[in-house]
């Protein structure tokens, strides 16, 4: 399982987690549900585990999850899919997370990115 963390933006010191400790939750939720033939239950389960997890921490933030899917069904090896956020927000108290999990059972790859906003 594969987890690339790309950090964009805002000051994720003041972050309202551990980005190390989401990633490894994020991996292990995936290996739980890769099986799933539906891919719409693959996102929905990982939205859930996430937005529990984060309301879990702090309370001060509001989360937004975004689920971009990639997912090669044909004989093209070579895809890029480029996805640009913008907000307005404080950089001091805000920020946002990237994340890459892969389905190593279906090849398909999903985009995750966790923005905080604190209230």
């Amino acid at each position: 399982m594969t987890s690339n963390i790309t950090i964009q933006d805002g000051k994720v010191e003041l972050s309202p987690f551990d980005s190390t400790e989401l990633s490894k939750l994020l991996q292990e939720t995936m290996e739980n549900i890769k099986n799933k033939e539906n891919d719409e239950t693959i996102k929905k389960e990982l939205k859930n585990t996430i937005l529990s997890k984060l309301n879990q921490n702090s309370s001060q933030y509001k989360y937004i999850i975004s689920i971009t899917t990639l997912a090669n069904k044909g004989d093209a090896n070579d895809i890029t899919i480029t996805n640009d956020v913008g907000a307005l927000w404080s950089p001091k108290k805000d920020g946002l997370l990237n994340f890459q999990l892969l389905n190593d059972i279906t090849k398909t790859q999903y985009f995750i990115t966790v923005f905080y906003i604190f209230k």
